[in-house]
């Protein structure tokens, strides 16, 4: 596999700006909860759950790559 390159200064502020909010989201959400508004409460996961996609984003384009690349593996062996 190729030698991963290093990331900004301006990408690491923006994945931990994209945890950071998905912890709030996942905070909001429960306190939803508890008001008894569940469509919000769904909504705010659904949304936590995008942004700490957001802020492992690197790591989710590696995972992609590494299945593409052992898909394209297997299919060449056939």
């Amino acid at each position: 596999m190729a030698r991963h390159r290093q990331h900004s200064l301006g990408e690491m502020i923006s994945s931990l700006t994209f945890f950071g909010c998905a912890i709030y989201l996942v905070v909001s959400a429960a306190d939803w909860q508890d008001q008894g508004d569940n469509t919000r409460a769904l909504l705010s996961c659904l949304a936590a759950l995008m942004c700490f996609l957001g802020s492992i984003r690197f790591q989710v384009a590696q995972w992609v790559a590494a299945l593409a690349s052992l898909r394209k593996k297997t299919n060449d062996k056939s």
